[in-house]
């Protein structure tokens, strides 16, 4: 197994291309059509709670050290609620990885690879996230470091050609039918921001002492990652016809050509979206494996292997975009929110009591 760290700034990396692909692809959606033209007002307020919550996972960091989960919680309470609170964790995860694949195949064959079968796209992104989590986290970490800079890059360059196209004016008047559509789309913006309970679980494999500063800082990356391509949407096609596209954040692609000379530079946008999905794929295996006490190097890639074929498996369920979207508003947002705003609580509460002297290992 692979016993190698990976300091802040390899962190601020990996989060940046998982947690970033989240928030353009999957949460802008949904904020538009919950939230309509206050989706960024939902997307901005979520800020001064998402401080506080930070500030209590950056205190579960320092009580867990250089513990596993599962180990960490097995001192408190012994193995069986540390194997329930693991598997929650973990088929979230796998949850949140299938999100991703459903996605990226979805929008391939809309796009660009129309009628290429749904298992080959799958098997192809699998198999080298396979690889890359198997290998062990540095690997992932190095690749999102190679990746990140030209993605970041055409993140600036799409914003930037989009600028005569843009309208901000279009974001106002806010709160027209009150604040109930904002308030309704923070819950959403508050499940995709708690990714960084990511970095809780592999705080273990981090060398560098995380202090809040350094969570803050990538928690504000994470809310510009929201805004800026969300305000843009809305500036550019409004709010009415932006709550229609798919993927307003890739759409905005399509916009920018250089009068007749220079058109379609939305094939820009595949390098950003399998970049993306790559790492957060990866991960996801990764930490999963993780999250389990499993020592056998062997065992551990026969596990990660399995996982492996059933993301594949899943992605053969047939569902209707009009299905899925409906999916993961109604159930998988609300449900990620409640789980890891739940995970966070308790688990406060724990720390709370091992200082009062009530651990597990104490009373045995």
């Amino acid at each position: 197994m692979n016993v190698n760290k990976i300091n802040m700034v390899q962190l601020f990396m990996l989060v940046m291309m998982s947690a970033g692909l989240m928030n353009h692809v999957t949460l802008i959606p949904i904020l538009l059509s919950v939230s309509g033209r206050d989706a960024w007002v939902a997307a901005f307020l979520n800020v001064f709670p998402y401080m506080l919550w930070i500030w209590l996972l950056i205190r579960l960091i320092r009580a867990k050290g250089d513990q596993t989960l599962f180990d960490w919680i097995v001192s408190y309470t012994g193995k069986p609620i540390a194997w329930i609170v693991v598997s929650s964790m973990a088929f979230n995860i796998f949850m949140q990885a299938f999100l991703t694949l459903q996605e990226t195949v979805g929008w391939t064959i809309s796009s660009y690879l129309p009628g290429t079968s749904r298992m080959f796209l799958a098997f192809g992104l699998v198999i080298v996230s396979y690889i890359a989590a198997r290998i062990g986290l540095q690997a992932v970490t190095i690749t999102a470091g190679v990746l990140l800079p030209a993605v970041v890059a055409l993140g600036f360059f799409v914003a930037g050609a989009n600028i005569p196209n843009k309208d901000y004016g279009r974001l106002f008047p806010i709160a027209i039918d009150g604040f109930k559509p904002a308030l309704k789309g923070m819950l959403y913006a508050g499940a995709s921001y708690m990714e960084l309970f990511l970095v809780f679980l592999i705080s273990h494999h981090i060398s560098s002492k995380i202090r809040y500063r350094h969570m803050a800082l990538l928690g504000l990356v994470l809310v510009g990652l929201t805004l800026g391509p969300l305000m843009g949407a809305i500036a550019e096609f409004g709010s009415d016809e932006a709550a229609r596209l798919r993927y307003p954040a890739f759409e905005q692609w399509r916009l920018i050509h250089f009068r007749r000379y220079l058109e379609h530079l939305d094939t820009f946008s595949i390098y950003q979206w399998l970049s993306g999905a790559f790492i957060r794929i990866s991960i996801s295996l990764f930490t999963i494996a993780d999250l389990f006490p499993i020592r056998n190097r062997n065992i551990r890639n026969t596990f990660l292997l399995a996982l492996s074929t059933a993301l594949m498996l899943c992605i053969t369920i047939p569902l209707s975009d009009h299905t899925y979207f409906r999916f993961i508003v109604k159930i998988v947002f609300p449900a990620t929110f409640m789980l890891l705003l739940a995970a966070t609580l308790a688990l406060t509460v724990l720390t709370l009591l091992k200082k009062g002297g009530t651990s597990h290992h104490q009373r045995n």
